[in-house]
C-alpha cells in the first residue's frame, strides 16, 4: 500500500514538472517572439525615416555622395534583409536601407531561397 502512495506523490510531482517545463517554454518563446517584434519594428521605423529623408532631400534638391557599401554581411543584418525582402522590398532598396552591397544583398536572398527549396 506504501508502495502506491509513493508512487502517486512521484507520478504527480512529475506532472507538475512537466507542466512547469511547458509553461516556462512557452515564456521563452513569447520573449523571443516580442524581441523579434521590436527588432522588426525599429527596422521599419528606421526604413520609414530613411525614406522621409530621401523625400526632403529630393524635394530640397540635395546632392548626395556616391555611397559605397561594405560587402560584408552580418547575422543581424542577413536577418534585417530577409525581413524586408518577406515584406516585399527589392534587393535594390534593401541595399540602399542598410547600406550593403546589392549584389551582397541578392546573395543573401538567393541563398535563403535555395535553403528553402530543399
Amino acid at each position: 500500500m506504501e508502495l502506491w502512495v509513493i508512487t502517486g506523490i512521484l507520478f504527480g510531482i512529475s506532472a507538475i514538472l512537466m507542466i512547469y517545463s511547458f509553461l516556462k517554454k512557452e515564456e521563452k518563446d513569447r520573449t523571443y517572439k516580442e524581441l523579434e517584434d521590436v527588432s522588426l519594428d525599429l527596422v521599419q521605423i528606421i526604413y520609414g525615416l530613411n525614406k522621409r529623408i530621401q523625400n526632403l532631400e529630393n524635394e530640397l534638391k540635395i546632392e548626395k555622395p556616391v555611397e559605397t557599401f561594405p560587402d560584408r554581411v552580418t547575422n543581424m543584418t542577413q536577418t534585417h534583409i530577409l525581413t524586408l525582402f518577406t515584406q516585399g522590398l527589392s534587393a535594390k532598396d534593401i541595399s540602399e536601407h542598410l547600406h550593403v552591397s546589392e549584389a551582397s544583398v541578392q546573395h543573401t536572398i538567393d541563398a535563403y531561397i535555395s535553403e528553402g527549396v530543399h
